[in-house]
């Protein structure tokens, strides 16, 4: 053998060492500089629907921060407040929690706080109701004749006029029943009692190991409390969704990656007979995922674990190398990798390479950090396939007097009847399609892997508020006045549009200012009208006259019982002043028309925003699959000829149409991670026919061939088990797929041209 060669040979498996020994220098290095950090908060990772105003932006920040700081735990029963103070003893004892139970005043205290301006609160009812001097006779005394109406005898005292009884009875009307019992905050659900735990978790706890650690305590806190005492707890909260997440994501790493790794080995041994390759295929998996991690936390700050699930295909795409590397090898009887080979599997890592790169485009974190680890990793696979696996296979082999022929396998007959195979499953794919359409469905909640009772949980504790089918907004001002202001004037155009919907916010226990002097206008122009003169005469009562220094001003609110509320609602206060509103029984319609009627009202949905950019990006990958297609029947023409490149596009047209329609038959649907996975079944595709068309039906081609796609396909149809819906439909499509491509793909060879070599 040439020793030029052979010197070079050993060069470069120098070189590829070193660098290997590089990878594990920077690991060990993040390691110690801490940067190997993981993350659970899928919604972090997504992209927003629009760029907005920095304000805009930090005021929407503050507002889902907070909110995933919120914890809820419902007790229910005939000891709910009982099983609530045990429970709340219970976790005294864990660290970053704080107990946020809002401070509900009493009646009596909300009597004699509002009691204080006569005249200047009120409501549309009242002022409806008292349009003349019989209509004011006719309300007093249908108000004071109701049993179940105690703020009129409460404040007639102080406000003999009753605006002050009928602000006070619109406001708790809509407080959701809420009371204090012990110290502990309930209310009524379906004809229960249900005591309500609130808190807050410290920003150092909302990690993926203290959120899981967090939730363990409080689970079993739960637990005991339970046990203490006959009542159902529902617990919710985003730190008991993270930490769900990241069990199963760790399950579905550690157990389905590690049954794929295992199936992988146990193929390696009853093809090669030999646990030689069993070693080989192990180190190229391990160099693969070296490089991949290690890229992941040098590129990236956070490493999300959904992205880890989907990087496993790696797995899949890596052990190839080793299959081509290994069969070639020992058809061969080489000391090193013969050079069409080489060159075949440097084109096929090109190929796929570019095919990943896209994902970097994406909007979507998760998917940028599944391109590089997979590409990273590819890399390294590759650098051990071509400089380090034939020379450690020799040597080895050479301490084993086993030796034995590998299968043949053969797939002349796929090669002759290719059209009609592809002819076949075209038509199939039509009828699945006239069966049923294709239909997609863009929801974010496929990327949530939390557990059905956990999400139900959740459903449960908004119902208990009252909050189930609540949107929430924030309504921009110039000033706290202006965007009380607005407040009101959005609650006017529900009063027109959607008279049973129900809005929350600061206007409701503070009104503006400019509102106040509106009732109190409306006041004084009734009482000098002589509305109250012949009520005040049967009565007996005395009705003064209202000032502007009675005014309920912020300051009065900020330092009054109600004082807590302020922080609750405002947002954000700097330049401009940003409220918090929740709006209950809109339908989807009119909360379009409430937004574009609106022009400073903002919504607070990102989950519907993602959902918005996932449906945009769907779109835009149709037309990059597209792309890749094109420019792939540009490398075939460029690198064989036109037929080559034709057949080419129809592989993969057919192979994509087939796999879609019957992956839409399974699903019910289609979604965003089912055309993802065409990239990838795309870069399998164009190795498989790269390798046919440069090497034909060699039985090492062949096997290599074979051999990746039940690898690939053992390692993607783990993915259907996973409990995440984007998982499971990656992996679904990839299964389908690898099977038509691997039909398809041999009519690639060429009758003049079967055992061509590039």
């Amino acid at each position: 053998m040439n020793q030029s060669f052979i010197k070079g040979h050993r060069l470069a498996a120098m070189g590829a060492i070193v660098v290997s020994c590089v990878m594990v220098a920077l690991l060990i290095l993040a390691w110690q500089q801490d940067k190997i950090q993981f993350s659970g908060d899928i919604l972090a990772a997504l992209p927003s629907q629009q760029q907005r105003d920095p304000e805009q932006q930090l005021a929407s920040d503050a507002f889902y921060q907070r909110s995933q700081s919120r914890l809820m735990l419902s007790i229910r029963g005939k000891q709910a407040v009982l099983g609530a103070k045990h429970l709340a003893s219970e976790l005294t004892a864990i660290e970053g929690l704080t107990l946020d139970q809002p401070n509900v005043p009493d009646f009596n205290q909300l009597i004699r706080f509002y009691s204080q301006f006569p005249g200047a609160l009120s409501s549309l009812n009242y002022q409806q109701q008292t349009t003349s001097a019989e209509a004011v006779s006719d309300y007093f005394f249908s108000q004071l004749t109701r049993l179940n109406n105690p703020f009129v005898s409460a404040t007639l005292a102080d406000d003999p006029s009753l605006s002050t009884a009928a602000f006070l009875e619109h406001v708790m009307s809509q407080n959701g029943g809420l009371t204090v019992e012990q110290g502990v905050l309930t209310t009524e659900f379906e004809g229960q009692k249900v005591a309500l735990l609130l808190y807050d978790v410290a920003p150092q706890y909302q990690g993926i190991r203290a959120a899981v650690q967090l939730s363990e305590q409080l689970l079993s806190a739960v637990t005991s409390s339970h046990e203490a005492y006959p009542v159902t707890i529902a617990h919710s909260g985003v730190v008991f969704h993270t930490a769900a997440n990241a069990k199963q994501a760790e399950y579905e790493i550690t157990v389905l990656g590690g049954i794929s790794v295992l199936l992988l080995l146990i193929v390696v041994l009853m093809v090669f007979r030999s646990v030689t390759p069993i070693i080989l295929a192990s180190l190229t998996i391990l160099m693969a995922c070296l490089f991949g991690f290690v890229a992941l936390v040098w590129v990236f700050d956070h490493v999300q674990l959904l992205s880890l699930v989907f990087a496993m295909t790696l797995i899949g795409i890596a052990i190839d190398y080793c299959f081509h590397g290994l069969t070639d090898a020992k058809h061969a009887n080489s000391a090193s990798m013969s050079y069409s080979t080489q060159k075949a599997m440097v084109i096929g890592f090109v190929t796929t390479c570019l095919g990943y790169v896209l994902l970097c485009l994406s909007p979507l974190a998760i998917l940028k950090q599944v391109a590089v680890f997979v590409i990273f990793g590819l890399f390294g696979a590759l650098v051990f396939a071509l400089f380090a696996l034939v020379p450690l296979y020799n040597k080895l082999s050479a301490t084993s007097s086993q030796h034995h022929t590998l299968p043949t396998i053969q797939l002349d007959w796929l090669a002759k009847k290719g059209r009609k195979v592809t002819g076949a499953i075209f038509l199939l794919a039509c009828l699945l399609l006239l069966l049923k359409p294709i239909t997609f469905n863009d929801d974010i909640r496929l990327l949530n892997g939390s557990p059905d009772s956990l999400i139900a949980n959740e459903q449960h504790n908004l119902a208990v508020l009252g909050k189930l089918s609540q949107r929430h907004y924030l309504i921009w001002g110039s000033d706290l006045q202006h965007a009380l202001q607005q407040q009101e004037a959005l609650q006017s155009w529900l009063d027109v549009h959607a008279p049973l919907a129900q809005l929350d916010g600061l206007a409701r226990w503070l009104p503006s200012l400019a509102l106040q002097q509106h009732n109190l206008q409306d006041f004084k122009q009734k009482r000098d009208s002589g509305y109250f003169t012949d009520i005040s005469a049967q009565l007996g009562l005395v009705i003064p006259a209202a000032t502007s220094a009675q005014l309920l001003t912020p300051e009065h609110f900020s330092h009054s019982v109600l004082g807590q509320l302020m922080p609750l609602y405002v947002v954000h206060q700097a330049q401009n002043t940003a409220l918090w509103v929740a709006v209950s029984g809109l339908d989807d319609d009119t909360h379009q028309a409430f937004i574009d009627a609106n022009s400073t009202l903002q919504a607070l949905a990102k989950s519907s925003e993602i959902t918005t950019v996932l449906g945009h990006y769907r779109e835009q990958l149709m037309w990059v699959i597209v792309a890749m297609v094109v420019a792939s029947c540009g490398i075939f023409f460029w690198m064989f000829e036109g037929q080559t490149a034709l057949q080419s596009v129809v592989v993969f047209a057919v192979s994509a149409c087939f796999t879609l329609a019957f992956a839409n038959i399974i699903q019910g649907h289609l979604n965003v991670f089912n055309l993802l996975s065409l990239i990838l079944l795309f870069a399998l595709a164009i190795d498989y026919m790269v390798f046919y068309r440069s090497q034909g039906l060699k039985n090492s081609a062949v096997l290599a061939i074979t051999l990746s796609a039940i690898s690939s396909a053992l390692v993607f149809g783990m993915l259907i088990w996973s409990h995440t819906p984007a998982v499971y439909s990656f992996g679904l499509t990839l299964m389908i797929g690898l099977l038509v491509i691997y039909l398809l793909s041999p009519q690639m060879i060429g009758k003049e041209d079967a055992n061509a070599t590039l």
